[in-house]
């Protein structure tokens, strides 16, 4: 009887060792999922000047500012407030007519039209 639990034990060990070996990766690296694309799904108001705060819903945006680029028709934007599922940014200075961009991790992904307006005095 003891020398059954002893077989017991050792198959046991033997092959949760085999289950671990065979599990790892070849490098020893740990396996992440890859980074999810932001997207955008809509934007208001869609025209504005400069220095107007725009609202951009989508998904995927993160909480992280430091990776997050937005761009108003290629001229990067201030980001005001990130959440993951929307964004404020501010229309910067010298930003034109034309699509509005998120640039996240090497992804860089189009949204609609903005128009940028003149300034109302």
């Amino acid at each position: 009887m003891k020398k059954l639990n002893q077989m017991k034990t050792i198959g046991l060990v033997l092959m949760f060792s085999f289950l671990f070996i065979i599990s790892c990766n070849k490098n020893n690296e740990v396996v992440t999922k890859p980074e999810a694309r932001p997207s955008i799904s809509k934007i208001t108001p869609t025209q504005g000047a400069v220095g107007t705060i725009v609202k951009i819903m989508g998904e995927n945006f993160g909480k992280d500012k430091t990776i997050i680029k937005f761009y108003f028709n290629a001229k990067e934007a201030e980001l005001v407030k990130v959440l993951d599922t929307e964004l404020e940014v501010k229309v910067p200075i010298g930003a034109t007519t034309g699509k509005v961009s998120i640039e996240m991790n090497k992804n860089k992904v189009n949204g609609p039209k903005f128009t940028v307006t003149k300034a109302v005095k």
